[in-house]
């Protein structure tokens, strides 16, 4: 097995090759590879590609650095609504991703429109922290997992986690919907192959990642990562599919 890393464009340089790629080839997916086309960065949509299974999800979460004198997520929704100009929202590594359309959900439930936040864009974690550190913005919307290595080494505090109930990998993190914003937003990671993928390949994957999602590595691994199980084969994929496209839609008019 090779693996190949092919940075930029919040997936699409990896996934624009996946249909050009001779053999059992297959690419990781995110939710990215629907807002992507919604905001008009790419023409590809996840029915370019064979959706082959869902295999987990993770939290968005908000954190200022450890030093900052904001020190709950309504102190920050109140510095918003006060001088949003001065208070920017980093994110990475692409504009239109979850990071970037959980926050401004949570925002635009306390009255504050998306069109008055300041969202600065990173290419990488290292360079969103390094920011943070520097006060070039307040706070930062991130994954769960990158949060957590970044508590870790005591540079930040996480103000909120978007799951339905606190984790018990950061049982002293409050969930936005006990902090009184009433919003549980998950963020998958899934598997697709290129469109022209023969039944028997279809068939070999979905045996081989139906047997690593029940698997105890892979089970060490999502605890490792503060990943959620979340597997779904692939016609339950497509239908998360086919819904998300509806929400991201929906989120992206309002």
């Amino acid at each position: 097995m090779r693996i190949e890393y092919r940075k930029g464009d919040g997936g699409d340089n990896g996934w624009s090759s996946l249909n050009e790629e001779k053999g059992n080839t297959v690419a990781m997916t995110s939710s990215l590879v629907i807002t992507n086309e919604l905001l008009g960065y790419s023409t590809m949509t996840y029915q370019d590609f064979t959706p082959l299974a869902t295999m987990a999800s993770e939290w968005q979460s908000v954190i200022v650095p450890a030093d900052s004198p904001i020190q709950t997520i309504a102190d920050l929704m109140n510095q918003l609504k006060n001088d949003p100009d001065a208070n920017p929202i980093g994110i990475e590594p692409q504009f239109g991703n979850d990071d970037q359309i959980a926050f401004a959900q949570a925002a635009r439930s306390e009255g504050i429109a998306a069109s008055q936040l300041r969202f600065f864009r990173y290419d990488d974690a290292p360079s969103l922290a390094s920011a943070l550190q520097s006060s070039e913005i307040a706070a930062a919307s991130l994954s769960s997992s990158q949060s957590a290595k970044m508590l870790t080494k005591g540079e930040v505090r996480i103000l909120a986690i978007s799951s339905e109930e606190r984790l018990d990998s950061m049982p002293n993190v409050p969930t936005w919907k006990e902090q009184g914003i009433d919003l549980v937003f998950p963020h998958w990671r899934g598997v697709m192959g290129p469109k022209e993928m023969s039944e028997e390949e279809k068939r070999q994957w979905s045996v081989l990642l139906s047997k690593v999602s029940a698997s105890s590595v892979w089970k060490d691994e999502m605890k490792k990562n503060q990943w959620t199980p979340f597997y779904r084969n692939s016609i339950d994929t497509i239908k998360l599919l086919e819904s998300d496209t509806r929400k991201y839609r929906h989120f992206m008019n309002e």
